[in-house]
This record gives C-alpha cells, sequence and structure tokens, in this order.
C-alpha cells in the first residue's frame, strides 16, 4: 500500500465513510503496537526522530484556511495526518520506555568513591559496581534484559537465555549479549571507555561501527579522537575485584580521577610537564590515601605537599 492509499483510508476512517473490512484493518494495525518489541533508542535518535514529527506539522498549521466549501475535508486531512504522527510518537515512546504506564520502570543504584557493590538480579545474573558508579535496572525482564550505565564501571556475569538478550546501554554505545562474563568502564569524566570480555562473546555497536568480542578482547573508544579499537588483554582488566587500583600508562586528569574514586584524595600538579606526563602504578586500594599518593610521587620521582586537604605533585 502506497502513502497516499495510507492517507486516504484514514481520512475514510475519520469520516465514517469505510467499510467493516477496512475498519477492522485500521483498528487492527493500530492495536497492533501492543505486541512490538521495545526498541532503545539514543538521545541523538530521538531528538532527530521528535524534529522530523515536528517539521511534518508546521507547514500544515502554517498553511492560509480553505474557504468554507472545503474546509471541513481541510480538517479531516489534518487529523489523518495527525494521527499518523501520533501513532508514530506513541510506538517510538513505547519503544524507548517499554511499559510506560508503570511508575517504576526501572530502579536506580549506585556507588559511593571506595564503595564497591555486588547484586544479584532477577533473571540470576550478577553484577559488580566499581567505585563512584551509577546504573539503572529494568524492573521488566520478562522480555528484554536491560541495563544502563550512567557512570563508572560494572562487571556482569550474564545467565544464558536466548529468548531474552541482555542489553547495556551507555550513551551512544550498545553491548548486547546472550550470556557471558564481561567488564564495562564507562566513567563519564576519563578520556576512553572500554568493554572486555571475560569469557563467551559480546556484541558492542554504535550508530557508525559495529564489533563482535570474543574472550580476552577488548574494544576501547577514545572520546577525545572519537576514534575506537579492539585489542587482546589479559585478566589485568579485572583487577579491581581483587581490590588493586591499575594505573597502566594514563593521563594526569584520568590519574587525578581514578585517585579520587578509589582514595578519595585530591590531587593537583602546577607544573605544566606533570600535566603532560603519563603515570603507571599498581595500588592496593586497602592502602591509606596518603600511603597511596606516595607511592604515585615515589614511581614517577616526585615530591609531595599536603595543602587544605589537596595534594601537591611537584618536582
Amino acid at each position: 500500500m502506497t502513502s497516499e492509499e495510507v492517507k486516504k483510508l484514514f481520512r475514510q476512517y475519520l469520516s465514517r465513510n469505510i467499510s467493516d473490512g477496512q475498519k477492522e484493518a485500521v483498528e487492527y494495525w493500530y492495536h497492533s503496537f501492543e505486541s512490538e518489541e521495545p526498541l532503545m533508542l539514543s538521545d541523538e535518535k530521538e531528538k532527530q526522530i521528535k524534529e522530523e514529527i515536528w517539521n511534518r506539522i508546521v507547514p500544515a498549521l502554517s498553511e492560509p484556511l480553505p474557504n468554507h466549501r472545503n474546509i471541513e475535508s481541510f480538517w479531516v486531512n489534518i487529523a489523518a495526518m495527525l494521527i499518523v504522527i501520533c501513532s508514530i510518537v506513541f510506538l517510538v515512546s513505547k519503544r524507548h520506555f517499554p511499559h510506560s504506564s508503570r511508575p517504576d520502570l526501572f530502579t536506580e543504584v549506585h556507588t559511593k568513591s571506595g564503595e564497591r557493590k555486588k547484586l544479584i538480579l532477577s533473571d540470576g545474573s550478577v553484577i559488580m559496581l566499581n567505585v563512584g558508579t551509577k546504573i539503572r535496572i529494568s524492573n521488566d525482564f520478562s522480555r528484554l534484559r536491560t541495563v544502563k550505565i550512567l557512570d563508572g564501571e560494572v562487571y556482569f556475569d550474564v545467565r544464558k537465555d536466548p529468548s531474552r538478550p541482555f542489553l547495556i546501554l551507555n550513551g551512544k554505545i550498545t553491548t548486547k549479549v546472550l550470556g557471558t562474563a564481561f567488564n564495562i568502564s564507562a566513567y563519564q569524566d576519563l578520556s576512553k571507555m572500554s568493554i572486555a570480555v571475560h569469557s563467551g562473546t559480546v556484541q558492542v555497536s554504535s550508530s557508525k561501527t559495529a564489533s563482535i568480542l570474543r574472550k580476552e578482547e577488548m574494544f576501547t573508544y577514545d572520546r577525545k579522537s572519537k576514534t575506537s579499537k579492539v585489542e587482546k588483554v589479559g585478566a589485568k582488566i579485572l583487577s579491581w575485584q581483587h581490590g588493586v587500583l591499575l594505573l597502566d600508562d594514563v593521563s594526569f586528569e584520568d590519574m587525578v580521577i581514578l585517585m579520587e574514586k578509589n582514595f578519595t584524595v585530591k590531587i593537583e600538579a602546577n607544573q605544566r610537564f606533570l600535566t603532560k606526563t603519563r603515570y603507571t602504578a599498581t595500588l592496593p586500594t586497602s592502602m591509606s590515601p596518603i600511603k597511596a599518593v606516595e607511592v604515585i610521587a615515589a614511581i614517577h620521582n616526585l615530591k609531595i605537599k599536603q595543602l587544605n586537604g589537596t595534594f601537591l605533585l611537584f618536582r
């Protein structure tokens, strides 16, 4: 059926000049939305759809009013168009927020700096939250299991269920699994985010790329250069689960963020070369904050001074 035929059918439906068979077809199409599987849209895609819908409405509202003979036909056409548009809005909102009539769509869980947390989900999957993490867990796992990472790092051990894919949403990146164990590091303030597979396979996709990750492979996205790569990694990516902060050739900015989240310390440097230095260290998170800073300073041949609760690195 062409778009013109669809419009004609809606005009007939609104004017009640329609056969019982055609009326049944229209109503069946409308009620079929109830069986649609939810489709997660990125914020960018949702905004694009809203703009397209609005751009369809504006021209019709700005047209000059018709004469009296055609005014009934004019409003029937407008109403038909609005029904189609509202149906699209309904379908998109239903897919983006399944079961939106429920007030409790998700449960939000977070950890503070220095705090870690283990959760067992309703399907038997296990997730572990690293320090300074915030996530949202869908309350309805009946058709689609969904977790959204707002900030932080999470390890997933997903219970296998081919009939219910497990989706992890993180900005523009979507990770889809059926049953596997993997780690996602997605701190908003860090320059990079990563997805590392411990066992099984994982599908990682965005608006531009799609990758299949296997055991001991890691997908890394650089937020500054907007580039991504897949590389081999070992078990070191899971060091935080064993109470170890691993700084592996990180920037000064990333080092400062990770030290604050793990040891609740603030670090500064007023010498330019120090802010351009890359930092490497292995730090047990059980050590005291001042000891952790001392280790960083010793490894990189630096001195420290404590001023008003902030540690200043210098040489």
